[in-house]
């Protein structure tokens, strides 16, 4: 992450590391609601609703 934004932010419209990060975060949900969700924006989720990998027992990031 650090060499692409250091390669292109002479050329590219983010000045700071985390505009960088934000837009590439960004354009992936975009591209992900295309593919996933017709293109929409996914409901925001409740409060307590997102649980980490230990919370939950599931997941690639589970050591049992």
């Amino acid at each position: 992450m650090r060499a692409a934004y250091l390669g292109t932010r002479a050329v590219l419209p983010p000045s700071t590391f985390s505009e960088f990060l934000e837009a590439a975060v960004l354009e992936t949900i975009e591209r992900l609601e295309a593919e996933h969700n017709h293109g929409h924006s996914w409901s925001v989720p409740a409060a307590g609703e997102i649980k980490s990998t230990a919370q939950t027992g599931v997941g690639r990031w589970n050591r049992t």
